[in-house]
């Protein structure tokens, strides 16, 4: 999946942990995977990728980089329009503190790190010993 840009969008870093929403799919036989690239998720662990961008003439597209959404409600209403095997589950994940990141024009943003959690416990058990507030980017 490609997040859309802006031609003028800046890529940022995050100062903090920046808590957001994560798609994913979900099958009885394979488990978690990401839409789109169906790669295995493994929780509570970090996932890395790199961050490639196209910057065309009106808008600018990032092909490579870890998807989700800042914006709950977003993420949950695209998250209903998947038809894949038992369906599409949102889940807690964070951008930790110093990743870059950039905010798409849809209520989503594409980072080079991010931790998905399948419990809101799991993520509270992660915060634990952390700074205790997160970031967010405005809806």
């Amino acid at each position: 999946m490609c997040l859309y840009i802006k031609k003028d969008t800046k890529r940022m870093r995050a100062e903090n942990d920046i808590l957001v929403y994560k798609n994913l799919d979900y099958s009885r036989r394979t488990g978690y995977c990401t839409p789109y690239q169906y790669m295995r998720v493994e929780f509570n662990e970090l996932g890395r990728a790199k961050l490639t961008s196209k910057i065309e003439r009106i808008k600018g597209v990032i092909d490579r980089a870890i998807h989700s959404y800042y914006n709950e409600k977003i993420a949950k209403e695209t998250s209903l329009e998947s038809k894949y095997d038992y369906g599409t589950r949102t889940k807690l994940a964070v951008i930790p503190k110093g990743s870059l990141y950039y905010i798409g024009d849809d209520g989503d943003v594409a980072s080079t790190q991010l931790y998905i959690f399948k419990t809101k416990k799991a993520l509270d058990e992660w915060k634990e010993g952390r700074d205790p507030g997160f970031d967010k980017i405005p809806a």
